[in-house]
């Protein structure tokens, strides 16, 4: 094996749930072009690009069944997305020595190195494997890397409008350059000023503020 050592290789067959001994085509896969620019895991990283999107669009497809074509390109495209793949391949190899001579690897980097070892995966051990490693490591990772957005500002509204009062967000005030430039807004509850904030956006301040309304007038304490 290319210049990895016992432990590292141990480290390798945990990380993938297979032994990776005599299996030349996944070591390869750890190999960046500035480490070896003869052998390498370019070819590899081109054939895993593949696997990848056959193996998540058979997913979604047979676990979505009412989904349209739109919407499974959605899901599939979140999955197979540069920067979705290259967060995933950092947690993946966070014990794994990537051979490389660059003077860091780049998020693309890792991406690309993942890519790689679902080719070399699909070569050493079939198509079911690869199946396994990408569901497992990629699929269902993503999953548990989401974390639901709460609408906090439709939250908010529904809860005002129960209670027959109303939401409305202002624009108080702006500063600073058209580049940098930060919005003050408010929210009036009721006909009353309730709270106020810098942002970004109008909308972010929007978020922002429908937040922490939701979270003092109906989570913390009641409203009266």
């Amino acid at each position: 094996m290319l210049g990895f050592k016992q432990n590292e290789c141990l480290a390798l067959d945990q990380t993938l749930g297979f032994s990776t001994k005599g299996k030349k085509k996944i070591h390869k896969a750890l190999v960046h072009k500035s480490y070896n620019k003869k052998y390498n895991n370019e070819r590899l990283e081109f054939l895993g690009d593949t696997i990848l999107g056959s193996v998540v669009s058979e997913y979604f497809f047979y676990a979505n069944t009412k989904s349209d074509e739109g919407d499974l390109s959605k899901k599939r495209d979140a999955i197979v997305s540069r920067k979705n793949l290259n967060q995933i391949a950092k947690e993946i190899f966070a014990d794994i020595n990537l051979k490389h001579k660059t003077k860091k690897i780049s998020d693309n980097m890792y991406g690309d190195f993942l890519e790689a070892v679902i080719g070399a995966i699909f070569i050493e051990k079939g198509y079911e494997e690869a199946k396994r490693f990408i569901t497992k490591r990629v699929i269902n990772q993503h999953k548990q890397n989401q974390k639901p957005l709460q609408d906090f500002k439709g939250m908010l509204i529904l809860e005002a409008n129960s209670a027959n009062k109303k939401i409305k967000f202002v624009i108080l005030d702006h500063e600073g350059p058209e580049h940098k430039r930060r919005h003050k807004i408010g929210l009036i509850f009721d006909g009353e000023k309730t709270m106020t904030c810098w942002s970004k956006t109008i909308k972010e301040g929007e978020r922002t503020l429908s937040k922490r309304a939701y979270e003092k007038l109906y989570e913390n304490s009641s409203y009266s």
